[in-house]
């Protein structure tokens, strides 16, 4: 176990209460010696909960507990007792207390098969809380956690609709606005917002915001006929489409005035539903 820091990250400290909290956990086997354990989801232990963010589209969660053989857990005792983990703090004073175990919070892409641990929280064998890390170890094959049923839970079976549809990468709406050609005959991703039908199989998609700046609304063509879209202005929901970059298309911006419009071919739907 490498201890290694990076810049701390927002977020950490929730993410710490939550895995102090954290009662179910599932053990699998080990060819190195150490235990691990999935956090899984009450009820369904064969099953690991896995966690989304708004903030992180096409990437899944989890929390893995790893309890080290006996000499790897000496030896890391030993070098947290010499050298502080984070810059400018003096070496911890855990009295008689001893290192137990780590949990980690894992980042996952279905669609590459990598994972990438974004954070290590260290414990005592009495259960409290030493200190916290960010390795700084790069992303790995998703296979070292290949005896973790992850496709049995349904937020994993949405996430791989990405793999499905073949999408290539997740895009921001304003890329898409600003140079449409970028991603001619390219397979993407981005969440948007309906406004019209404009035909029987093409309608106009925006990026939710409107100002004095607004740029040209995304024309979507070859929908599925007699598709159904909620155009609340009030409660506006953004959509995860799957997209094919076909260029640009005669269209509108939001003042009416004629533009050439990023046009698109439109793929599926991404479920997003917990």
């Amino acid at each position: 176990m490498v201890i290694g820091l990076l810049v701390a990250t927002n977020g950490f400290a929730s993410n710490l209460e939550y895995a102090q909290d954290i009662k179910n956990w599932t053990s699998y086997s080990s060819k190195d010696g150490a235990i691990r354990f999935y956090e899984h989801l009450e009820g369904s232990p064969n099953i690991p909960k896995l966690h989304v963010f708004e903030n992180a589209v096409g990437y899944v969660y989890f929390f893995l507990k790893i309890e080290l053989p006996e000499d790897e857990r000496i030896k890391i005792n030993e070098d947290l007792r010499k050298n502080p983990i984070q810059e400018g703090r003096k070496p911890w004073d855990w009295g008689n207390d001893r290192f137990g175990y780590a949990i980690s919070w894992i980042k996952i892409d279905p669609v590459k098969k990598l994972a990438e641990i974004k954070e290590i929280y260290l414990f005592s064998d009495v259960n409290k809380f030493i200190q916290w890390y960010e390795p700084t170890s790069k992303p790995f094959e998703l296979s070292v956690f290949a005896t973790v049923p992850f496709k049995k839970n349904e937020k994993w079976v949405q996430q791989t609709e990405f793999g499905k549809y073949g999408v290539e990468k997740v895009v921001a709406v304003y890329l898409l606005e600003a140079n449409p050609y970028e991603f001619e005959n390219h397979t993407i991703a981005a969440r948007l917002f309906f406004k019209k039908m404009l035909s029987k199989n093409s309608a106009s998609f925006h990026s939710g915001y409107y100002d004095l700046n607004s740029v040209p609304e995304i024309i979507v063509s070859e929908l599925p006929q007699g598709m159904h879209f909620d155009p609340n202005p009030f409660w506006p929901i953004p959509l995860l489409i799957v997209l094919k970059g076909k260029g640009t298309i005669e269209g509108t911006n939001t003042f009416g005035a004629r533009i050439k419009a990023p046009h698109f071919q439109y793929i599926g739907i991404i479920n997003e539903d917990p």
